[in-house]
């Protein structure tokens, strides 16, 4: 189990998210104050084998979603931007391949990230 709070650094700057609920395989964290609202939900499933994939295996999947909303003052309008990570790997799998996988996708990212953001493929 995560811990009751977790921290996310934007900018240099850490903001801490506490634990709001759990149920079903699922966390919500979330800060909350005058200027913002920032919002964390981890979710754990389980996905049925594909007759696509040919396998009877199942796949396990989990998601990080980040919410992060900078509400609307007397001179700026309201702010809302989003960021995810999916990790998946069928039963049997090893799951230590799908962490290295992730740090390379996590490199690549932080690499490509302003074009892909600024609109190029």
């Amino acid at each position: 189990m995560l811990a009751n709070t977790l921290t996310i650094t934007v900018s240099g700057v850490g903001y801490t998210l506490v634990r709001i609920g759990e149920q079903n395989g699922t966390s919500l964290y979330r800060l909350r104050d005058d200027a913002k609202e920032v919002k964390l939900t981890i979710r754990n499933t389980e996905e049925s084998p594909s007759k696509k994939a040919n396998s009877a295996l199942p796949i396990y999947r989990s998601n990080v979603y980040i919410e992060w909303t900078r509400y609307a003052t007397m001179t700026e309008p309201e702010y809302y931007y989003s960021t995810s990570n999916t990790y998946r790997y069928r039963k049997g799998s090893a799951p230590s391949f799908l962490k290295l996988l992730s740090d390379g996708t996590g490199t690549l990212s932080t690499s490509i990230k302003s074009d892909v953001i600024d609109g190029q493929v």
